[in-house]
């Protein structure tokens, strides 16, 4: 450092940056700083070319930086590759499988952890794969049932004729569940032997010719059944102890009876025939019974409504039987009124039918249209006849003349019913009211006769009420007693 004036001080103070050129016109950065207290000036100078090796120096460490960087970056990506890749493999697996998409196998080469986390997942989606198709199997077979089941339940609520009833069950469940052989056994009137009554295919149809039958408590699954009231499956009838090895189905191997109860009353056994051994399960017992329920329910529907119409035809032959009986005595008591000829306003007698005309079924005309003949009609009973004539002078009756005749003499009929109903009630009515007058007057004389104690009185007292309830003009009593022939 080197002493200076105030002046020149001053001068550099206001200047405190200087730029000067060397010989080699090289730059040089300096800092002039004025020292206050005494009078000096420290200046530092550098030169550029020092700030530039300074400077190459960062950046040659920033391009190694950022090439580790990169390099380690590099590293990070292609390691991580190697262990998550797999595992990422393995969650679009899984996500596939969660889309139903369960036929699928994880590949690829893992270290030992998600190499094993590969198999066990492999030998889980295999495990899955098998389950979803049992399942499958289990649910169409579960689904054939169901649409078996409402099918049979269809038919017996459509018709009540039992032989259709039979044929369509036991075609239903052969068709349907894919058995080899289906019959229907009902109980004979002796209930000893069960009687093929329904059975499928042409071997049913020579088991129905042939008649069939297999006895109660016999050897074979029916009379087992029929016997005991209970369902019997055999898984393989080569060996079975009870199975009646018919020869007209060589190739049944699986074979189960239900039977058929209606009540506590057994009335006949459904035989179900496979040709795979074991080839019944718990709810195939289930479903079968159902089915069998459901024929046992048909059949006694079916009893029901044949003895119900069996008691309607019985009531309407009564019906009619009693009708016919009423107008016969009706018409025997009052012929002069009943069998009339109107002859334009002269009422006359009319002769009585005769059996042929009460064979007149449907109005008639004559062949030359003037005589038109309608019988009266009682629920479909007969009880007489109009017959009308055409005066001679009148055209031809028509057949809207015959059936304006007959609507209104099904009307007549009616009103003369009921008219004799209404005379039959008072009549019956007149017959019970002498009946309580009778019973009346006997408890009154029966409680006066009590009274008296001697003859007399008890003859007057019968005289008089006798005469009273039967409105005589007079009434005598007189005791005697006859004697014997020859005495004295």
């Amino acid at each position: 450092m080197k002493p200076v004036n105030a002046r020149p001080s001053r001068f550099i103070a206001d200047l405190p940056l200087w730029w000067k050129l060397t010989i080699g016109t090289v730059a040089m950065l300096m800092l002039i700083a004025v020292v206050t207290l005494a009078p000096w000036l420290i200046i530092v100078w550098q030169s550029p070319k020092q700030n530039l090796v300074a400077a190459d120096v960062i950046g040659i460490v920033a391009v190694l930086s950022l090439i580790g960087v990169v390099i380690t970056i590099f590293l990070t990506v292609y390691v991580a590759r190697a262990f998550i890749q797999p595992i990422v493999e393995l969650t679009r697996i899984v996500l596939q499988a969660q889309n139903d998409d369960l036929i699928l196998a994880v590949g690829g080469h893992a270290g030992n952890e998600i190499a094993q986390l590969i198999g066990a997942f492999n030998a889980l989606l295999d495990q899955a794969n098998r389950s979803a198709k049992s399942l499958e199997h289990e649910v169409t077979e579960r689904t054939d049932q169901l649409a078996a089941i409402n099918e049979i339940a269809t038919t017996v609520s459509s018709t009540l004729d039992v032989g259709e009833v039979l044929s369509r069950t036991v075609n239903i469940i052969r068709d349907r569940l894919g058995f080899y052989h289906v019959s229907v056994f009902l109980m004979d009137e002796k209930y000893e032997y069960a009687v093929v009554r329904e059975s499928t295919g042409e071997i049913g149809r020579i088991m129905k010719e042939r008649g069939h039958r297999l006895a109660l408590g016999s050897q074979s699954i029916i009379g087992y059944v029929t016997q005991h009231h209970q369902a019997r499956i055999a898984l393989d009838v080569s060996a079975d102890a009870v199975h009646f090895n018919n020869p007209l189905l060589p190739n049944t191997r699986s074979e189960m009876a239900l039977p058929l109860i209606v009540g506590d009353t057994l009335i006949g056994a459904l035989d179900v025939q496979s040709t795979e051994a074991n080839a019944f399960d718990a709810d195939d017992v289930a479903v079968l019974q159902n089915m069998a329920n459901q024929i046992a329910i048909a059949m006694n529907n079916a009893r029901l409504y044949q003895e119900a119409q069996a008691r309607i035809k019985e009531s309407n032959q009564l019906t009619q039987l009693y009708l016919t009986q009423s107008w016969q005595s009706y018409t025997r008591a009052h012929a002069e009124t009943v069998n009339l000829r109107l002859e334009g306003e002269t009422v006359k007698p009319a002769p009585e039918l005769n059996e042929t005309d009460l064979n007149l079924r449907a109005p008639t005309l004559s062949e030359d249209g003037t005589i038109m003949s309608v019988p009266i009609t009682l629920r479909d009973q007969i009880i007489g006849e109009f017959s009308l004539s055409a005066p001679p002078e009148s055209v031809q009756w028509s057949s809207d003349d015959l059936l304006l005749a007959e609507a209104v003499i099904a009307q007549v009929a009616l009103a003369i019913e009921n008219a004799r109903l209404l005379e039959e009630t008072q009549s019956s009515l007149a017959a019970t009211n002498r009946l309580a007058r009778r019973e009346r007057m006997i408890a009154d004389v029966s409680q006066k006769l009590t009274a008296g104690l001697e003859i007399k009185n008890v003859l007057q007292i019968a005289a008089d009420e006798l005469q009273r309830g039967t409105n005589s003009r007079r009434a005598v009593v007189r005791l005697t007693i006859p004697t014997a022939e020859g005495t004295e």
